[in-house]
């Protein structure tokens, strides 16, 4: 017998050398003399090494006090710094190199963009072919002369009788040129027969006594120890009291003798439960925000309060306005209760505790992408108890901050409406009106104009803080004020400002309105207004209009956007309304378009005309009909449109035929910009294997504006024998011929990224080894296209 015989034959891969590719996050941003990481996440890959030898990280234009630092080192690494270079020295593995390049940050004296690059070289001496770069932006922070009293929450409750309430456990106090302390005072505002403050321990030197509901401190300590002095102070007053609100009021005087602006905390006496209806109490006005960081909690202090429930059966968070592109509402999950995000909207289902509802929305966040505008958005709270009673909305701004720009101040005001007798004495408009200003801590001026309403015999006058003078036009109805003083003096005596009439003015209502110019000569762009009610003999008053100063943010060509959803309707004289209008006062382009949808049940109808840019209702409907009418009006433009802001007025027209002043919003468009596309740099296929993903994972990212992509194209620019295949998401599909893969359909930008990543290679055929050319291109739904990436694919 013969035996059986095979042949094997053993073809042998050329050996090749591939050098490493580091990617590190592109921004990153922080304060003088603060330690800023420069890139908390990089990614190192290296095909043919487990190992790094070296590492470099160089600051471009380095500045005296600039200093790079680093965390914990790997056994045999060193580490060197010189001239704005950093150097690490020994072989370690791909993941301890990782870690240490992650740990780098930047320490930086002045403010301004400072380039960072990473360069790695493996431990056969390959370096990186293309540095990682990121970019930090340090912001400066304004030093004050004067100490700084900073409240951390705005209201807290005590119900009468009970032991005394912490005031603000969280104070700040801050001082930009003073380490030292002489005094401070806590001041209770109409103080009444049982109000007790109380403090803790005093630190050595500092004396207490409290008269006439003043606590006064006196003696020298450091900021600190007057810091925790304050967080120690306690409200509380006798079981009889009525409920009502105290104004507890901070203020503190450095060793330079320099007095601080108060800061105030209001706290809500409670005695006997009156409310049907869940309360939503937010203990912030603002948080700031950095477009790109980790997400910011909007109200860690937030209250839920509810005198007949004790449960509640759900909840809904809104970003007012409707979400921009990367915008998103995130939370921590609590037994029983379900959460849903979409759109802007955040929505909870679920019978739980007033308890666990309050530590839930106590966990929302807020975050938004690196590129995002600076702006302000609002957020809402509203509950619905387990007896379906729905609670008011709490509100906090969210103020979004880039790099430094000339930003306009903001005037809120507290209240929409205050009553007033004619002939009374004058009455404050608004206690509690504030000022933000994010790049700005001075005013040179302020204005209170009676712009609705405005007859003979109107006064407004106010109380004058050092600083600042004023004076009135009785003829046209303006407070002027005027001289450079800080924030605080200026929220000071606009919240003194005062209306009176004379005793035989008639009923009505007047719109007085709030605006403001900061020390660099910017003034606010829209006012703050509240109505105030007049009342006398009953007459004919027209309907009021209050709208929601700044409107949301549009990327032309995009879906269309809801200009004002928490629009509001007042008529004291009439229950229905006959007509309204909805224009676009300025900045009217072609291709604008206001649409609204009518509500059910209603004989609303509307017609929009292009060429004045006005949207006119008509048909007699309730004020309810109405304003669900007018919340529900949108915009949308063609994606040709450049950036511009729209001013966008509301007006309604009573049944007994009186027409508002109009209400006021705007709405900001920005420019339709082509997607940012970034995909892998290299990869290896070895010839007649299953075929390879190219782009897998976070190296295909895709940074767009647009509400939706219509295609992408990957091309292999030298085919021999390749095949591309991929795997269809959504509406995406796509086919393959002579080297190009063509992808079509409407899908969002996350559905783009997951087909890209699914993209695989293969080839077979004996011969075909060597290096393919494969780039990537994508288009918006507006017909941008993307840059165009390149990657170098290596067939062995």
């Amino acid at each position: 017998m013969l035996p059986a015989i095979s042949a094997v034959t053993v073809v042998g891969v050329p050996e090749s050398s591939v050098a490493p590719v580091v990617v590190a996050t592109a921004v990153a941003a922080g304060t003088t003399g603060s330690a800023v990481t420069v890139s908390p996440v990089v990614v190192i890959t290296d095909l043919d090494s487990d190992e790094l030898g070296s590492a470099t990280v160089t600051l471009g234009g380095a500045a005296a006090g600039d200093v790079l630092g680093y965390g914990a080192l790997p056994t045999d690494v060193t580490a060197d710094v010189s001239g704005g270079v950093l150097t690490f020295t020994g072989s370690a593995t791909v993941t301890e190199y990782q870690q240490l390049l992650q740990s780098v940050t930047l320490t930086s004296a002045e403010a301004g963009l400072k380039t960072v690059t990473f360069v790695v070289t493996d431990a056969d001496g390959n370096p990186s072919l293309v540095p990682a770069i990121s970019t930090v932006t340090v912001v400066g922070l304004p030093l004050a002369a004067d100490p700084i009293v900073l409240t951390s929450v705005i209201n807290v409750s005590y119900t009468a009788g009970s032991s005394g309430v912490a005031v603000d456990s969280g104070l700040i106090v801050l001082d930009a040129d003073s380490t030292t302390m002489t005094g401070a005072t806590v001041t209770i505002s109409d103080p009444a027969v049982g109000d007790v403050l109380a403090h803790g321990s005093l630190p050595d030197g500092v004396t207490a006594d409290f008269a006439s509901g003043v606590l006064t401190f006196d003696g020298s300590a450091s900021v600190s120890e007057y810091q925790q002095l304050l967080r120690s102070v306690t409200f509380s007053t006798d079981a009889s009291a009525l409920a009502t609100i105290k104004t507890i009021s901070f203020a503190i005087t450095d060793d330079q003798e320099g007095v601080s602006a108060p800061g105030s905390v209001a706290v809500t006496v409670l005695s006997l439960p009156v409310l049907a209806t869940p309360v939503v109490v937010t203990s912030v006005v603002n948080v700031a925000y950095t477009a790109g960081d980790s997400a910011v909690p909007i109200d860690p202090g937030l209250v839920l309060l509810d005198a007949d429930s004790p449960n509640m059966s759900g909840a809904v968070v809104s970003i007012v306005g409707g979400a921009a592109v990367g915008e998103n509402l995130d939370w921590t999950p609590q037994e029983g209760i379900t959460g849903t995000y979409n759109a802007g909207v955040l929505t909870f289902d679920g019978v739980a505790s007033v308890a666990a509802y309050q530590q839930l929305l106590r966990t929302v966040t807020f975050s938004t992408a690196s590129g995002a505008l600076a702006t302000i958005r609002s957020i809402s709270f509203v509950v619905t108890d387990d007896q379906d009673n729905v609670s008011g909305t709490g509100l906090v701004a969210v103020t979004i901050v880039t790099s430094p720009l000339e930003i306009a101040p903001l005037v809120t005001t507290s209240v929409a409406n205050v009553s007033y007798t004619a002939g009374d004495s004058a009455i404050v408009v608004d206690p509690a009106v504030s000022v933000l200003d994010l790049d700005s801590t001075s005013l040179q001026g302020a204005t209170v104009a009676i712009t609705g309403g405005f007859l003979a015999g109107d006064v407004l006058s106010f109380t004058a803080p050092t600083g600042i003078t004023g004076s009135y036009d009785s003829a046209e109805g303006i407070l002027t004020l005027e001289g450079t003083a800080s924030i605080a003096l200026y929220e000071q005596a606009l919240r003194s400002v005062t209306l009176s009439t004379g005793s035989e003015a008639l009923a009505s209502l007047k719109t007085l309105s709030f605006n403001v110019t900061d020390a660099e000569g910017t003034p606010s762009l829209l006012p703050a207004n509240v109505v105030v009610t007049v009342l006398a003999a009953p007459v004919n008053l027209a309907p009021l209009v209050v709208a929601t100063p700044v409107g949301p943010i549009y990327t032309a060509g995009n879906t269309a956007v809801t200009v004002d959803s928490l629009l509001g309707l007042i008529d004291l004289d009439s229950a229905n309304l006959t007509g309204a209008t909805v224009t676009i006062n300025g900045g009217l382009t072609t291709g604008d378009v206001l649409a609204f949808t009518a509500p059910d049940g209603s004989l609303i109808t509307g017609d929009y005309d292009s060429v004045t840019g006005t949207l006119t209702l008509s048909g007699t409907g309730t004020i309810q009909q109405y304003q669900e009418a007018l919340r529900s009006v949108t915009y949308a433009s063609s994606g040709t449109l450049l950036a511009s802001v729209k001013a966008i007025a509301f007006a309604v027209t009573d049944a007994e035929g009186a027409t508002s002043v109009p209400g006021l919003t705007t709405l900001t468009v920005v420019a339709n910009t082509p997607p940012l596309l970034t995909t892998a740099l290299l990869g290896t296929y070895i010839n007649g294997t299953s075929p390879q993903l190219l782009s897998p994972g976070l190296a295909t990212l895709i940074v767009d504006e647009s509400s939706f992509l219509q295609g992408a194209v990957v091309t292999i620019e030298n085919p021999e024998n390749d095949t591309l295949s991929f795997t269809p998401t959504g509406a995406i599909d796509g086919t393959y011929s002579g080297g190009v893969l063509a992808l079509s359909g409407l899908g969002t930008v996350d559905e783009y990224e997951t087909v890209l990543r699914s993209v695989r290679f293969s080839s077979s055929g004996l011969f075909q080894t060597g290096v393919r050319s494969i780039t990537f291109v994508t288009q918006d739904q507006q017909g941008l296209d993307s840059n165009t990436t390149l990657l170098l694919l290596t067939v062995i």
